[in-house]
């Protein structure tokens, strides 16, 4: 069971087709070298890293004005 189901939203909630309901997050994978720090202030390096680029609420696009759409 998913949560659309628990809702009772089956036909309008959990998927991404033409007239659905959806926020939705729009992330680019980048590669580099970055450093993590945990709450204990110990330290990793992360080889890639999502960087947050729009986010999309009730039809509204927030964020960047232009979503990549290929990876250069």
């Amino acid at each position: 069971m998913n949560p659309s189901q628990v809702f009772g939203r089956l036909n309008e909630l959990g998927t991404l087709r033409e007239g659905a309901e959806a926020d939705i997050a729009v992330f680019s994978l980048e590669d580099g070298q970055f450093r993590l720090v945990d709450a204990l202030g110990a330290t990793r390096t992360a080889h890639r890293m999502l960087q947050p680029v729009a986010t999309i609420k009730s039809g509204q696009l927030y964020g960047s004005a232009s979503i990549p759409t290929e990876r250069l």
